[in-house]
Order: structure tokens, then C-alpha cells, then sequence
């Protein structure tokens, strides 16, 4: 059985790398990984919340397989299974890496409900980039036991957008806009607008696609998290 379970996340915000043992399944021997810490996020704690809620997040990039093949590892600290003090578990595995020298995590309150909700950018390779929402889980100890990644519900993923030669951006109200050349001419853009509701856990469409003319991107492709004056830039040529 797979033990998503870090002891050595906690150096997140040292910039050094951190070697972390998980057991493997089947009974395997635990595996080694070594991570590289990317980027850290305290979450915002509420009056008359119950404890055992997610109070961190980390980023983590695993280089282990080489460039081009590596994963991303998010990771919540919570006080989980009646530990002491809140410990690090692995909520969610991704292929791909880091998008250029920027952070990649923000906290961006999508829904207009007074709770942010987590938003992870990465690249996921081919000139392609996601932009991940989550949902920070309100009840304590929420588990998914059919699943590998047991804790992953206290970080539940409610959409992934992508952009493949364009951009990907939160704008205000809370709106997620992609913005992606309909051809290698890149002289229009297709534009789309999602929106994450209230009580839902699902992102979704809103109103039809649009074409616009180019010129709006700067060249190459990315993301953009417009959560305050942050960004993170493009990086394709």
C-alpha cells in the first residue's frame, strides 16, 4: 500500500533539495526521492475551523527521470491522522515541471465565497501548459480510500485548463481565460472563459468560444496568474 507520506517536507522553504522515503506498493522496498523545492504557500486559517485543515502547501520537482520526464509533487501539511503536529502528505502527482524561474502556486478566491481556492500552473511539455484548480477541503480528515493518494480530497483538483501555444490567465472576478492560436500562422486567437460556481467542483465553460486577432500575446506561450500584480511569464519562443 502506497503511504503518501513526506518527512522531510518541511525544508520546503530552505531551497535545499529533500530526500523523502515513501513506501511503495506491493510490498516493494520504499523508494528514495529527491525533490527540489519550488515554491510554499501558508493558507489563510479561520475562526471556529476544525482542526486537522490544510495550514501549507508545497511544490516539489522530482528530476530523478531526467529532463523532459520530470513530476511534480503538491504537498499539504494537516494534522491528518491524529499526528502531534500538522505533517506533510503527498496530495497530487503531475507530469511535468516548473514553468520558467517564477512560482507556480497562488491563491485566488474563484468562486466569490470569501475561500480561496488553490490554482498550481505547470508545464506539461510539447509547448502545452496547465492551469490546475483545487478546492482546499473545509472538513478535516477528508479521504478518497480507493485511491493511492489517499489525502488527495484536502486538495481536490476542479479543473485543469490548458494552453497549447497561447496563454492561460485569472483574470479579475474570478474568471479563467485561455487565449490560444488557432493555427501555426498566429494570426487569430481562439478565446475561452471558465468559471468556477459556487457549491460546484467543476470549472466550467461559460459562454461559447471566440476568435480574435493576434497580437495580444506576447511571442511564445504561457501562463499568466493575475492574482494581485504576479505573473508568471512566458516562456516558449
Amino acid at each position: 500500500m502506497f503511504l503518501p507520506v513526506m518527512g522531510a517536507a518541511q525544508e520546503a522553504g530552505n531551497n535545499q533539495d529533500v530526500a523523502v522515503e515513501v513506501q511503495a506498493a506491493f510490498g516493494k522496498p520504499p523508494r528514495v526521492l529527491h525533490l527540489e523545492p519550488v515554491e510554499s504557500l501558508v493558507l489563510p486559517q479561520y475562526p471556529d475551523a476544525p482542526s486537522g485543515l490544510v495550514s501549507r502547501v508545497h511544490l516539489y520537482v522530482d528530476k530523478a527521470h531526467g529532463s523532459g520526464e520530470n513530476s511534480l509533487y503538491l504537498v499539504a501539511e494537516m494534522n491528518y491522522r491524529g499526528e502531534d503536529e500538522d505533517q506533510p502528505h503527498i496530495v497530487g502527482i503531475f507530469a511535468g515541471s516548473r514553468v520558467g524561474d517564477g512560482p507556480a502556486l497562488r491563491l485566488s478566491d474563484l468562486d466569490g465565497d470569501g475561500m480561496p481556492e488553490l490554482v498550481l500552473a505547470h508545464e506539461a511539455g510539447a509547448g502545452a501548459f496547465h492551469l490546475r484548480v483545487f478546492r482546499i477541503s473545509r472538513e478535516a480528515h477528508a479521504g478518497d480510500y480507493r485511491s493511492c493518494i489517499t489525502a488527495s480530497p484536502m486538495l481536490k483538483q476542479v479543473g485543469c485548463i490548458v494552453a497549447s501555444l497561447g496563454t492561460v490567465a485569472v483574470e479579475e472576478g474570478g474568471a479563467v481565460v485561455s487565449r490560444c492560436y488557432t493555427d501555426e500562422s498566429r494570426s487569430r486567437l481562439m478565446v475561452r472563459k471558465y468559471r468556477l460556481k459556487k457549491g460546484e467542483d467543476e470549472i466550467k465553460p461559460e459562454g461559447p468560444e471566440e476568435v480574435e486577432a493576434a497580437g495580444v500575446l506576447k511571442s511564445g506561450a504561457g501562463i499568466l496568474l493575475n492574482t494581485g500584480m504576479d505573473k508568471i511569464p512566458c516562456i516558449r519562443k
